[in-house]
């Protein structure tokens, strides 16, 4: 459905993590997923983004902090609106999370 590189960094037990792999399912997405609680290289490629959560997205080079549906569909071309709720907040409080 898509042609963008889409890799999401999730740990273990992490029910935002599981909700948002759902979502991407949901709309056919293709995906990588990297844990970082059973591989310790991906939590350093976090880390070199000033990244320390999960879950975290990249579209192409895009990184989207947590949950944010709407933004990860207006980067996948699904939605011209790119506002979610956390959206102001990551927006005021952190330039790596766009």
């Amino acid at each position: 459905m898509n042609d963008k590189e889409v890799i999401v960094y999730i740990s273990n037990d992490c029910l935002n993590c599981e909700k948002l792999l759902s979502q991407l399912k949901q709309w056919k997405i293709k995906y990588t997923t990297r844990n970082v609680t059973e591989n310790q290289e991906y939590i350093k490629q976090l880390h070199e983004r000033d990244v320390f959560g999960t879950p975290t997205t990249l579209v192409d080079d895009h990184v989207i902090c947590g949950s944010q549906i709407n933004k990860i569909k207006y980067l996948l071309g699904m939605s011209n609106n790119h506002q979610s709720y956390f959206s102001s907040f990551y927006d005021r409080y952190s330039s790596y999370c766009n």
